[in-house]
């Protein structure tokens, strides 16, 4: 069944035992990332590392953020496009449950391979493994292997053919995506009975400036979390900021007001604005005032960091830290390097 709402479009599956069995196989999945190693290791990985170089948040908090905004999109969307006699049946309630449990899934796996020390560890790995000489038969492995976890829409549109011959950077989120694709395999779950490329798809797109806006599917779950990602973290971020910035100079009253509004009701905000755009454009995107002013105020971010830092750089590390520890990975990574069987064995993990 196809409702539509404006130019959105709701495809409702009307197959109680096909979905029932869906749910039993992606609850068995969820209970297996609660479990797994590398989905708890997210808790000690940082998001975010202030002024005074502590962690503030974890990359674990950051996904059960994401997927709390992220669910609360797809109920308001469902709520809202389909009529309320459809709501009363059965089948709706599936239907929204289903879409809340990839909503989950795709959540709290979108950064399983992230590095810690955020985007700082992501460059320093990506400058590392982009100097290591391959050759071209383990090249062409590579490349088959990413063919089949990622698709090859995606890794064409990534420059990768099936004679590439380049070196291979380091992207969080397509080892977040190999880490799932991997569990699925390894698992007991019934793969016939799920989604899998709806999951391994949507951890792909989380990444805006990896994933172009063209190859983002046709899925409002997968476009939720992808938007989600950036209204979590940069409201988050700028409660951690708020204290160095005097609002009142904000010469912008949009962007003053904005800020000046507690947490909450920021999320709020831009919800609305996200649910009222697809409705309206047929897909969750950013061409909605909300997300774009979320963007404006993002941008006191750098402003602020700038200022604290001593020579210029930008990020959310302040130099002092960003450099000490970007000496300690590249001093781990060549050691590593040095000594590839003693750091295989489980003596040494």
């Amino acid at each position: 069944m196809e409702i539509k709402k404006g130019n959105l479009t709701i495809k409702l599956e009307e197959d109680k035992g096909k979905m029932l069995k869906e749910i039993e196989e992606l609850d068995k999945l969820l209970s297996i990332l609660e479990k797994n190693p590398q989905q708890c290791i997210l808790a000690g990985k940082t998001q975010f590392i202030g002024k005074e170089g502590k962690g503030n948040r974890s990359r674990y908090e950051h996904s059960e953020n994401i997927n709390n905004i992220a669910s609360e999109i797809i109920d308001q969307i469902y709520d809202r496009v389909v009529p309320e006699d459809i709501k009363k049946e059965e089948f709706y309630k599936l239907n929204l449950q289903i879409a809340k449990k990839y909503t989950y899934i795709i959540s709290k796996t979108h950064d399983i391979g992230h590095t810690p020390y955020g985007h700082l560890g992501e460059r320093v790995l990506n400058e590392f493994v982009s100097t290591q000489k391959i050759s071209a038969e383990d090249t062409r492995k590579i490349m088959k292997k990413r063919r089949k976890i990622f698709g090859k829409e995606y890794e064409k549109r990534q420059g990768h053919t099936e004679n590439y011959k380049g070196n291979i950077s380091f992207e969080h989120n397509e080892k977040s995506a190999e880490i799932a694709y991997n569990i699925l395999k390894n698992s007991n779950v019934d793969l016939n009975n799920i989604n899998e490329d709806r999951i391994i798809k949507g951890i792909l797109a989380h990444s805006t400036s990896r994933v172009k806006e063209d190859i983002v599917p046709n899925d409002i779950v997968i476009q939720a979390v992808r938007r989600t990602d950036k209204i979590e973290y940069i409201n988050k971020d700028l409660e951690e900021i708020k204290k160095y910035i005097n609002i009142e100079s904000i010469e912008n009253d949009e962007v003053k007001n904005f800020i000046n509004k507690p947490i909450k009701n920021r999320v709020e905000y831009v919800i609305n604005g996200i649910v009222d755009g697809a409705i309206k454009n047929g897909k969750v995107d950013d061409k909605i005032p909300e997300l774009k002013l979320l963007k404006k105020s993002d941008k006191l971010k750098s402003d602020v960091i700038l200022f604290m830092g001593r020579n210029g750089k930008q990020g959310l590390i302040i130099d002092e830290n960003s450099e000490r520890i970007s000496l300690m990975m590249k001093r781990i990574l060549k050691y590593y390097m040095n000594n590839i069987e003693e750091t295989q064995s489980n003596k040494f993990r």
